[in-house]
C-alpha cells in the first residue's frame, strides 16, 4: 500500500508542475498579447504624426503660426494660416482615437522648431519634433 501512496503523491506533484507551468505560459502570452496591441497604438500614433509633421513641411514655414494647440480640448487652428492643418485635432484609425497637440516656437529669425504629441488613451503619447526653416 505505501508504493500505491507514493505513485498517488507523485502523479498529484506531477500535476502541480504541469498547472504552473501552464499557468506561466498563460501569463507569458498575454502579456505578450497586450504588448502587440500597444506596439500597434505606437505604430499608428507614429505613422499619424509623421504624416502631420511632412504636410506642415510641405506647406512651408510661411503657413506656420507660433504658439500652441491642444486637439484634446478642441483648440481652433489659426485663422489667418490654418496652422496646424488637418489631421489636426483628432484622427480615428483602427478603431482607436488620437489628438494631437501641435507646439510651434520660434527658434531664430528664420528657424521654427515644431513639436507634436499624438495622444491616445489617458498615458499613450508619441513625440515627434522638427525644425522649419524659413
Amino acid at each position: 500500500m505505501s508504493t500505491k501512496g507514493v505513485f498517488l503523491l507523485e502523479i498529484i506533484i506531477a500535476l502541480g508542475v504541469v498547472v504552473v507551468a501552464i499557468l506561466g505560459l498563460m501569463a507569458a502570452f498575454t502579456a505578450g498579447l497586450k504588448m502587440m496591441n500597444e506596439s500597434e497604438k505606437i505604430s499608428a500614433a507614429t505613422e499619424i504624426g509623421r504624416s502631420f509633421v511632412e504636410q506642415v513641411k510641405t506647406t512651408g514655414y510661411d503657413k506656420t503660426t507660433v504658439g500652441t494647440y491642444d486637439g484634446w480640448i478642441g483648440e481652433p487652428a489659426d485663422g489667418t494660416t490654418g496652422f496646424p492643418p488637418a489631421p489636426y485635432p483628432q484622427v480615428k484609425k483602427q478603431d482607436q482615437d488620437y489628438w494631437l497637440e501641435v507646439e510651434c516656437a520660434q527658434v531664430s529669425p528664420v528657424v521654427r522648431m515644431l513639436s507634436v504629441d499624438v495622444h491616445w488613451d489617458s498615458q499613450g503619447k508619441v513625440t515627434l519634433k522638427t525644425l522649419i526653416h524659413q
